[in-house]
């Protein structure tokens, strides 16, 4: 599942995760309890809940033998950082856990710990906003030494974990969607993890909707880059992100922008 590394003529994975759960419409007000017909029609035509899905940035463990979609009840550990020991192993058992990043504990130790407890997934959720690769190569979620593992483990952006925690849902899906089943849920929070993402996992009509993507005042902006030189330095860098992942150049400067 998720994120296996991509080279020219290499294994490509399967999508790219996300994490899904569903969200309840809301309800209509309630007539007057003598309306009785009222609140029966409008119970029955409340429109069914919907399933919201959350780019979830891939581990860099190998996945083996990982469904395309794994379900299970939520179990947040104790203590929320799991860099201690886990006073709530029973529940987690057979359930997908989820966890705050940035315990004292270095990351793979952390997803043994879980791994021993019977977890069946792992949701890593930031608290804190983290919009540098730098932080993210460098704290301990890539560092897993590509050693196998048969459950997926994936991390929330603070954008998408502050819904999780809002809507509280009691059982969430990890699931690996591809092309447009994953372009239709993107948003620009997603653009700078999701391009790396998405380039690794070899999918690229994702990387190509996220690059255009509006995400002006933000992380990257390619379909509004107009002259502006550190657009184009932008896009030079997602070329030869591109270039070095596919070993091709399939992405073009669009007309009437200067390349440098």
């Amino acid at each position: 599942m998720g994120n296996e590394q991509s080279t020219a003529g290499g294994s490509r994975s399967d999508g790219v995760p996300f994490v899904s759960w569903p969200r309840s419409p809301k309800q209509p007000p309630v007539s007057p309890a003598c309306d009785i017909d009222a609140n029966l029609h409008a119970q029955n035509g409340a429109p069914a809940a919907s399933a919201s899905h959350h780019f979830a940035e891939p581990s860099s463990y190998r996945y083996d033998r990982v469904p395309r979609v794994v379900t299970g009840v939520v179990v947040f550990t104790n203590p929320p950082k799991a860099d201690g020991e886990l006073t709530n192993k029973a529940a987690l058992l057979g359930n997908i856990a989820v966890v705050e990043r940035g315990g004292r504990v270095h990351f793979p130790d952390i997803v043994r710990r879980l791994l021993a407890a019977g977890v069946t997934g792992i949701v890593f959720i930031e608290r804190t906003d983290n919009k540098h690769a730098i932080q993210s190569l460098f704290d301990g979620f890539h560092s897993s030494g590509r050693q196998p593992v048969s459950i997926p483990i994936v991390l929330l952006s603070k954008y998408h974990a502050d819904q999780l925690l809002a809507d509280k849902p009691p059982r969430i899906s990890i699931e690996l969607l591809w092309r447009e089943q994953a372009c239709k849920h993107v948003v620009p929070d997603d653009v700078y993890f999701g391009v790396q993402t998405a380039a690794r996992a070899g999918d690229v009509e994702l990387l190509r909707h996220l690059l255009e993507i509006d995400t002006t005042g933000d992380v990257v902006n390619v379909r509004f880059r107009g002259s502006r030189s550190g657009d184009s330095y932008q896009f030079d860098v997602m070329q030869t992100l591109t270039e070095e992942l596919f070993g091709a150049k399939f992405l073009e400067y669009p007309e009437g922008s200067g390349s440098v």
